[in-house]
């Protein structure tokens, strides 16, 4: 199933290109292709860092999600069937039109790992460019590690340290999802968070925008 909203289309354009994409795989594994993307979410953005688009998709899977997975989105392949999942051919040309956009800057939280799983079942293995919240915080934050090294912060953390209220995080992706379901160990929640940490994070800010400014002019 898949839930799309264009917000605040009285003052965006319906055809305004995106230039940022926030984005989040729950998946069975962490290793694609043995291990299967199972929920994508993404919204997108224009120049002004405004949200033109949300969207959420669930697929199908032909074996049992792993428990280990389970514990952590609670999403078996008796759930997914009642949530509507498709095979991803279903929505590949979608997904693939809006990850390809000239200019499109990708961000996620440990994106080294969304990426993986978007190039390989999406984008059939071309490069995008993308960027990290997760690895922006790391030396920011400073959370203690192994071997004297920053531990990679997760979204909750992060959002600890921003002193952003994650119920209010909930409340907003429920009404941008217009879903009153979703809850803190889900993909829609994790993007809402980045673009709270976006919307509160004027540093963040600035990063995101001086990296979107090096593909637009890097490109003419």
């Amino acid at each position: 199933m898949k839930n799309k909203r264009l917000v605040d289309d009285s003052v965006i354009g319906l055809f305004e290109p995106s230039y940022y994409a926030l984005f989040d795989f729950e998946t069975t594994g962490l290793h694609p292709p043995k291990d299967k993307p199972i929920q994508l979410a993404y919204i997108l953005l224009n120049q002004n860092l405004q949200i033109t688009n949300a969207k959420n998709f669930y697929f199908e899977v032909q074996e049992e999600v792993p428990e280990a997975a389970i514990k952590i989105h609670g999403l078996t392949k008796a759930k997914l069937i009642q949530l509507g999942a498709k095979p991803y051919s279903f929505y590949v040309h979608e997904i693939q039109h809006d990850f390809s956009t000239k200019y499109l800057l990708s961000i996620a939280h440990n994106a080294g790992f969304d990426i993986r799983f978007m190039r390989h079942f999406f984008l059939q293995q071309k490069a995008i460019p993308y960027w990290c919240t997760m690895k922006y915080y790391t030396n920011i934050i400073r959370l203690p590690g192994l071997y004297d090294d920053y531990k990679w912060p997760k979204v909750s953390e992060t959002m600890q340290f921003l002193k952003i209220d994650e119920e209010d995080a909930l409340k907003t992706c429920k009404e941008l999802f217009q879903s009153s379901s979703i809850g803190y160990h889900d993909a829609r929640f994790d993007i809402v968070c980045i673009y709270k940490m976006i919307q509160n994070d004027y540093n963040l800010r600035r990063e995101i925008q001086s990296v979107s400014q090096k593909l637009i002019y890097g490109h003419k």
